[in-house]
């Protein structure tokens, strides 16, 4: 994403002027638009037709907000730093199978898919299995070995930060549920008393029309952040967002048990 320009007041008021670059960027500005927002662009449309207002890649559009939050200003900026679209590319491989993917700071595009049929392993097909595999690995892709670096990882997944944040909380909900919260009335409760660790929350909470109700928790975010804890945004279109979206869009791992907290009836609005 380029950033042309950008204004803003020190009432949070303000402009920004971006190019969308990529089919990443178009997920930014999905999330940075929101309903209240005004936003203008090039648009052509032939006479007489329906006209709409659409967002394209290398098209420039300006975006206007009455209040910039500190998670809309930090999704532009990394949106717009150079450093987050650098190139780089994973191949998924098993028996005659790869996947290229090309991953960027947000998504991961999926650019190619390489099959081949494989004999089976058993009696004397062995050999034409052996053959037929070794010839597989010797595509072009893997005589750029040179240029490859394998790195293990815990998962292949873009999500894999996400998915183990929220397993560790369910785990931590069933082991230990006075370290464990979901729902806003307890999270906010537990960061009142500086004692979130691991903060999960979904985007879809900051797209709320609520204005006062979408300012809560981008402060909760910060707050989280300034004390030390680790603040992670889920995203409402991946499975572990909509898993998350079942117990309200908010969850938290504490760093010390609050038994009291636990036995509280808090209200479930933010």
């Amino acid at each position: 994403m380029k950033l042309l320009n950008r204004s803003f007041t020190k009432d949070g008021e303000g402009h920004v002027k971006l190019v969308p670059e990529e089919a990443e960027d178009m997920w930014h500005a999905y999330n940075l638009i929101r309903e209240g927002d005004r936003l203008t662009a090039t648009t052509f449309r032939k006479v007489g037709a329906y006209h709409s207002l659409e967002l394209e890649e290398q098209r420039a559009f300006t975006l206007f907000k009455v209040q910039w939050d500190a998670v809309d200003i930090d999704r532009v900026v990394s949106a717009t730093n150079p450093a987050q679209s650098a190139d780089l590319a994973a191949v998924l491989i098993t028996e005659g199978l790869a996947h290229v993917c090309l991953v960027g700071g947000a998504t991961t595009l999926t650019q190619a898919k390489l099959e081949t049929n494989l004999p089976r392993k058993r009696g004397p097909a062995i050999a034409g299995y052996d053959k037929a595999y070794n010839k597989f690995q010797e595509r072009p892709l893997i005589e750029n070995k040179d240029k490859v670096v394998l790195a293990p990882a815990s998962s292949a997944y873009k999500h894999a930060l996400q998915v183990e944040a929220l397993k560790a909380f369910m785990a931590m909900l069933s082991s230990d549920s006075a370290r464990a919260f979901y729902g806003p009335g307890h999270v906010f409760a537990a960061n009142d008393m500086g004692a979130i660790q691991t903060l999960l929350i979904s985007d879809s909470l900051f797209r709320i029309n609520n204005v006062q109700k979408r300012k809560r928790y981008v402060g909760l975010v910060d707050a989280v952040k300034d004390g030390g804890g680790e603040a992670l945004i889920f995203s409402s279109m991946h499975v572990s967002g909509e898993q998350l979206n079942q117990l309200s869009g908010i969850a938290a791992v504490l760093r010390f048990p609050l038994p009291d907290l636990e036995d509280q009836e808090l209200p479930e609005e933010a």
